[in-house]
């Protein structure tokens, strides 16, 4: 089982594992799951916010219909009284007086004077006296035939600081003609009490031209642009002289007198953003505790276990029992894993134990194969070896010699690779060193060491393929050399070296003899046939040169495709 740094450097980094793991799905769930709440809760702040605008709007209409109930009641009291004295107008002008005294009295808040003109326009009497002199040039509109109560442009009393505002009805005609008019000033005040009004709500009366006349602190730039509307018209937003925003409402109290009711929305907007501002705030809040509130849940019921489970099964090696996890607040799914874990441990015990059998029983039979090939070649070399002596002619005698050890070559090279730690590979270096020694000595080239072998070999392996073809090329050289390099007992040195070159490796076998003739054709040679043969089956081309001896270079890769 592979441990350690292999399983570490496949597992991804801490951020993707939190988000493609259990934690970071769950939390993805959680957050799917949470986003109809979120859109619940974030529509109804909106409505929140737009219920805080629209109440602030019905609060002006609710305002402007009080107002203008109070100022209607005052009006239709004052139409009532005008219209009771109308039917008694025929009095002496001490009764008249008398009467309009009697009447002024029961309202005399909201009364500043009552009296009464003829059909020319000039008074008859007043309360209190005089009053009907001050009144004879206010600017009535004219009857229209009507006996109703007709209303007066604004006035402001300069004593009182109060606007004043004339009504009169006409006195029943007498002969189809009419017997002149009787009216009232009325003084406007603010008919809702001021604990009523909440907030910095303003009010206007407006009379039949336009004229408007405050009830509440106001300045002309708190008025709206434009003429206002006409009375009956729902609330609405607009813009006043400031640049501020109102919510406005305008009504009708009588024909000829509106009453229209102004609120400042930009400190109720404000207000509203702010409230919405916290009440996402919270639901934001809410949202985050929820998903830590479920990491936490993950990480203590799942991702731990997981974890644990994890690292016990980076611990275990099938050459050990593995060690079931008892956790008694695991999850029912976490135990049935760890149950199934346990299970699959074993049978895959169960199996490296056949398989470790299977792999003993197979390196038997390839050692036992190894060793009988080694056992036939040595029977072929030997056989080989007595025919070469019975045999009468000297060229056949030298063939077979050479086949001879050709074969023994081979059967050295099986014994080593029987004996290799490594199925199907071989340690060249002792291989080499033991095959020159051979080559050495079977060849007959001890001659008193007249030729000595030089060995230089890395420490490299070999593919039991390429080892055939690597054996019979050293074999054919290091032979060659011996017999043709060094005639008449010269004596000399034979190099046979091996080194790596990345990921090639490159055989020299050289002698310091009397080299190749400069006429020799070397295709026609048996024996350096033969070495071009083995080197392309090594994958390589040998390159011989033949001036101050003979140097075989052979360059073939390692690791052949």
């Amino acid at each position: 089982m592979i441990q350690g740094g292999p399983i570490e450097a496949a597992r991804p980094p801490a951020l993707r594992r939190l988000l493609t793991g259990v934690r970071g799905r769950l939390v993805f769930l959680v957050g799917v799951s949470m986003v109809p709440v979120i859109g619940i809760a974030g529509a109804q702040a909106w409505h929140d916010y737009a219920s805080d605008l629209t109440a602030t709007r019905q609060a002006a209409q609710a305002l402007q219909e009080q107002a203008s109930a109070e100022h209607r009641a005052v009006l239709d009291m004052v139409e009532e009284m005008l219209l009771s004295l109308a039917r008694g107008a025929g009095l002496s002008p001490m009764a008249c007086e008398e009467t309009l005294r009697a009447a002024q009295a029961v309202f005399p808040r909201r009364i500043a004077s009552v009296w009464i003109l003829d059909q020319d326009g000039r008074p008859r009497c007043g309360a209190p006296p005089g009053a009907e002199r001050g009144e004879a040039g206010l600017g009535l509109p004219p009857f229209r035939g009507e006996a109703r109560l007709v209303l007066g442009g604004f006035e402001m009393d300069a004593a009182s600081g109060v606007a004043l505002m004339p009504a009169a009805v006409p006195i029943p005609p007498a002969d189809d003609a009419p017997r002149g008019v009787i009216g009232a000033t009325i003084r406007l005040v603010q008919p809702v009490p001021e604990a009523q009004i909440a907030g910095p709500h303003r009010i206007w009366l407006l009379d039949r031209v336009g004229t408007t006349f405050a009830l509440t602190p106001a300045t002309e730039a708190d008025l709206p642009v434009g003429e206002p509307p006409v009375g009956g018209a729902g609330p609405f937003e607009a813009a006043a002289r400031s640049g501020e925003a109102h919510a406005w409402s305008v009504g009708t109290v009588r024909p000829g007198l509106r009453l229209m009711v102004g609120v400042p929305m930009d400190d109720v907007r404000r207000a509203a953003l702010g409230a919405l501002r916290q009440r996402l705030i919270e639901i934001v809040g809410f949202v985050l505790a929820c998903l830590v509130v479920v990491l936490i849940g993950v990480e203590l019921s799942v991702a731990r276990p997981l974890r644990r489970l994890a690292l016990q099964v980076r611990g275990w090696s099938p050459r050990e029992p593995y060690a079931a996890i008892r956790g008694s607040h695991d999850p029912a799914e976490m135990k049935d894993l760890d149950t199934a874990l346990l299970a699959a441990s074993g049978a895959i015990a169960q199996r490296e134990t056949a398989l470790q059998a299977t792999l003993k029983q197979r390196d038997l039979a390839i050692e036992e194969m190894h060793h009988r090939v080694h056992n036939n070649l040595q029977i072929v070399a030997s056989l080989l070896g007595m025919q070469a002596e019975n045999s009468r002619q000297a060229e056949v005698k030298a063939e077979l010699a050479l086949t001879r050890y050709r074969v023994r070559a081979l059967a050295t090279l099986y014994r080593h690779l029987s004996r290799a730690t490594q199925p199907g590979r071989i340690r060249l270096r002792p291989f080499i060193e033991e095959l020159c020694q051979q080559l050495r000595e079977h060849a007959g080239s001890s001659r008193d060491g007249q030729v000595t072998m030089k060995v230089e070999v890395e420490d490299i392996d070999l593919e039991a393929d390429q080892a055939d073809s690597l054996t019979l090329l050293i074999t054919e050289a290091v032979s060659n050399a011996v017999q043709h390099a060094f005639p008449d007992g010269r004596a000399g040195t034979i190099l046979v070296s091996l080194r790596r070159d990345g990921a090639n490796a490159e055989l020299v076998v050289a002698d310091d003899g009397i080299g190749l003739p400069p006429d020799a054709d070397r295709t026609d040679a048996l024996g350096l046939a033969l070495i071009q043969g083995f080197a392309s089956h090594l994958g390589g081309t040998a390159v011989i040169t033949g001036d101050g001896g003979t140097r075989i270079s052979v360059a073939f890769p390692l690791e052949r495709a």
